[in-house]
């Protein structure tokens, strides 16, 4: 199966096999890490292998500039549908 075969799979089920991941606590953790290594700035955050970006869309609920990649281009047409004026 090539890569491509599989991400675009993958892109379709992703959320569904990982709906109960605590996406809300792991970027509240991310977030207290960011937070104690530039204060309460609002940093611009690059996030690689966003898949569907449910991490992204959480820290740009924090305020953060949110720039996230994946290589799938399902999951990245996933994510554009979830975050609205967010750079994909």
């Amino acid at each position: 199966m090539s890569g491509s075969n599989y991400s675009g799979m993958m892109a379709k089920f992703y959320d569904e096999i990982y709906r109960n991941k605590p996406y809300a606590a792991e970027a509240s953790f991310i977030r207290d890490q960011v937070v104690k290594t530039f204060g309460d700035k609002k940093i611009s955050i690059l996030e690689l292998a966003c898949g569907s970006g449910n991490h992204s869309l959480q820290l740009a609920g924090y305020g953060y500039n949110i720039v996230a990649t994946d290589l799938s281009e399902e999951s990245i047409a996933i994510a554009k549908k979830k975050g609205i004026g967010r750079k994909y």
